[in-house]
């Protein structure tokens, strides 16, 4: 800044800090509103699920998992039909447990082998 020498000059330097002092409020209210929104528990949370669900390591497990219980499902109703053996539901369940664990677990070889049966077929 120039050196002051009379009121004039003083009063126009008073009035061109003001200015830029609410120039500078503004942007720093701008700023405030915008990390305040991005900080809002619902936009943390929706940036977090997007992060999961673009995570293609992440839908290949849901896939997997899905896949198993789904087999686990359809070997437990082929097993018990509509039996009323106690026995014969503990299995089942046993059976359906171990199914959809495995399933699960083998999910990419699984994976492979459809494609190359669809592929062939």
């Amino acid at each position: 800044m120039n050196k002051i020498s009379n009121i004039d000059e003083l009063t126009m330097a008073i009035e061109a800090l003001e200015v830029k002092k609410t120039a500078e409020g503004l942007v720093v209210k701008e700023h405030f509103i915008l990390i305040q929104d991005e900080l809002s528990p619902s936009n943390l949370l929706i940036n977090g699920l997007k992060g999961l669900i673009s995570s293609k390591e992440l839908k290949h497990e849901i896939v997997d998992v899905s896949i198993g219980a789904a087999a686990g499902y359809l070997v437990k109703k082929v097993t018990v039909a509509d039996s009323q053996n106690i026995f014969q539901k503990m299995l089942s369940i046993a059976t359906q447990s171990f199914v959809s664990a495995e399933v699960a677990k083998n999910g990419e070889q699984i994976r492979t082998w459809v494609s190359t049966f669809l592929k062939k077929h």
